[in-house]
C-alpha cells in the first residue's frame, strides 16, 4: 500500500478484514475524501458519478480507525431486540452472529440513543412478556386478545398486525387468546375528527357522517 499526501497518518501495513476499496470521483480525490467504502469493488456502492477505487489508504486514517473502535463497542449480542436492551447478554466486537452463539444475532446498536456498555446489564427495564399482545390498532388488542407476542416483535404478530405493550393498562390486560378485555364497539358509531368536540362538531354541522370506515349519506 502506497502513501497518500492529504492524510493525518500513514501506516503501511495489512489488516485482515479491511476494505481497500473506497469510493471518489477520481483517484487523486480519493485520498483526501474518504467518504464511503465500496467491499465488493463495484461502482454501484458509490454515490453517482463516482468510482469505486482499490488499493486505497482510506481505512487507516486516524478517523477510519476511531470509527471502527467505536462501532465495535455497539455491537451486541441477543435472541431479539427486547431481549437486547433488557439483558445486554455479551458483545459481538467482530459484527458476527458466529460469536454469539445458538438463538442469538448480532445486533448494531450505532443508532441507538442509549447503547449497551456492561454484559448482564439492561439500559431498560424489563415489561412482563404476559403484557405484550398482537393487534392491527389498540382497539382490535383489547376487544379480541389475538395473540401474544413475548418477545416484543412485530415479526411474531403476523396477519394479527403490530405487537403492543398493554403495561399499565390494567385492568384490561388480555389473559387468553381469543378472549377480549373489552366489549367491542359498534363501527357505525366511531367517527372521525381531531378531538372529541371537533368530532361532534362536524357531525351535527354536516349533512353527511363520515364514519371511520363507510360514507353515509342521508
Amino acid at each position: 500500500m502506497a502513501c497518500y499526501p492529504g492524510l493525518t497518518s500513514c501506516t503501511q501495513t495489512y489488516k485482515v478484514g479491511v476494505s481497500t476499496n473506497w469510493c471518489a470521483p477520481t483517484k487523486e480525490d480519493m485520498p483526501t475524501q474518504c467518504s464511503q467504502e465500496c467491499p465488493n469493488g463495484t461502482d454501484e456502492e458509490c454515490p453517482s458519478g463516482e468510482t469505486c477505487w482499490a488499493d486505497s489508504p482510506c481505512a487507516f486514517t486516524d478517523a477510519k480507525i476511531k470509527a471502527d473502535e467505536e462501532l465495535k463497542s455497539k455491537l451486541w449480542c441477543a435472541k431479539s431486540y427486547k431481549h437486547l436492551v433488557e439483558h445486554c447478554p455479551m458483545p459481538c466486537e467482530g459484527g458476527t452472529d458466529d460469536e454469539c452463539g445458538p438463538d442469538m444475532t448480532c445486533f448494531n446498536m450505532s443508532e441507538e440513543e442509549v447503547v449497551c456498555t456492561e454484559p448482564g446489564v439492561g439500559i431498560k427495564d424489563p415489561v412482563d412478556p404476559d403484557n405484550l399482545w398482537c393487534g392491527n390498532s389498540w382497539n382490535d388488542v383489547l376487544e379480541n386478545c389475538g395473540k401474544k407476542c413475548p418477545e416484543g416483535t412485530d415479526e411474531e404478530c403476523g396477519y394479527f398486525g403490530t405487537c403492543y405493550d398493554l403495561t399499565g393498562n390494567e385492568p384490561m390486560i388480555c389473559q387468553t387468546e381469543g378472549f377480549g378485555v373489552k366489549t367491542k364497539g359498534d363501527p357505525n358509531k366511531r367517527y372521525c375528527g381531531n378531538s372529541y368536540n371537533h368530532m361532534m362538531e362536524f357531525v351535527s354541522i354536516f349533512v353527511f357522517v363520515l364514519t371511520c370506515d363507510v360514507l353515509y349519506w342521508y
